[in-house]
């Protein structure tokens, strides 16, 4: 079954001085790979300017943006229309369990993913002490074991917004015991590298309307690599495993990686950045 999403994201960028000259990223384009095809995007913006893609370090079309003359206000949007094909997420082969933890522990695994197994300044724990995780069971598939680990998780965290910013580091995040969705997801990412699964972080869109949280904005949550089958998407902050109802933009090693706006520009003063999104389903084709 295929759910067609049409998904608008929104900037408004205020300035107190003109910015004379700019060059911005925008990563909010869905990505097309096996469970989702990107159909069609628009690019709006409330002054003229001049846009092309590209692509990042880790694969993703990047969208780039060059206002034309001095402005001291700026407005993106980037509308886009999607197909995401329905998924169980725990359909998947059968491999032994002690195939799979043997696996991470070997050297030519750790070599293969060394990108995603090595920790950053948002998903490092200077406490590498895991006495307080679920216990690791290897006669269970690894899939079992990140379920308990993100549930945990889910259970341990509260979602409030405001508790943490863009800035705030998996260990601090774990502190306070409070966060938003990437902090979900670098602690999860920071735990899953420490006991050798590769984990990447992701950000995208989330189909709203069903009481998720975190779909007003861009949301974020990882993935994890299953030793000898592939990647399996996981939500900490709703306490599920990746389906139809999220729409992939990128992944990365966190969540600077995957930052939906960037740019260079010459201005002075305070900037105040204001975004929203929008995910409209409709019916299944």
């Amino acid at each position: 079954m295929i759910h067609h999403y049409n998904t608008v994201y929104h900037a408004d960028n205020s300035y107190e001085l003109p910015v004379r000259q700019a060059v911005y990223q925008l990563l909010v384009l869905p990505e097309s790979n096996g469970q989702q095809q990107l159909l069609d995007f628009k690019v709006e913006s409330s002054s003229p300017n001049e846009w092309w893609t590209a692509t990042n370090a880790f694969g993703a079309q990047c969208i780039m943006l060059a206002p034309q003359f001095p402005v001291d206000n700026i407005q993106f949007e980037i509308k886009s229309s999607v197909n995401v094909e329905s998924i169980n997420p725990f359909d998947r082969p059968f491999i032994l369990p002690q195939a799979q933890w043997e696996l991470v522990s070997s050297h030519e695994f750790k070599v293969e993913n060394a990108t995603f197994l090595s920790q950053t300044d948002l998903t490092h724990f200077p406490d590498r002490d895991m006495s307080h995780l679920p216990e690791r069971d290897e006669t269970k598939p690894v899939l079992d074991y990140l379920v308990a680990l993100k549930s945990f998780l889910a259970r341990e965290i509260s979602y409030v917004q405001g508790a943490t910013d863009a800035h705030t580091p998996a260990d601090m995040a774990w502190q306070v015991k409070k966060g938003v969705c990437q902090d979900f997801a670098h602690v999860l990412i920071g735990w899953c590298r420490m006991i050798g699964i590769p984990a990447r972080y992701v950000s995208g869109y989330l189909s709203q309307g069903q009481n998720f949280r975190g779909d007003a904005q861009l949301h974020a949550w990882a993935e994890c690599l299953l030793p000898g089958d592939g990647w399996v998407g996981i939500d900490a902050s709703n306490d599920l495993l990746v389906d139809q109802h999220y729409i992939k933009i990128a992944h990365g090693r966190d969540y600077y990686d995957c930052s939906p706006m960037t740019g260079v520009l010459i201005s002075g003063g305070k900037q105040v950045s204001l975004h929203r999104v929008s995910v409209d389903m409709h019916a299944n084709q």
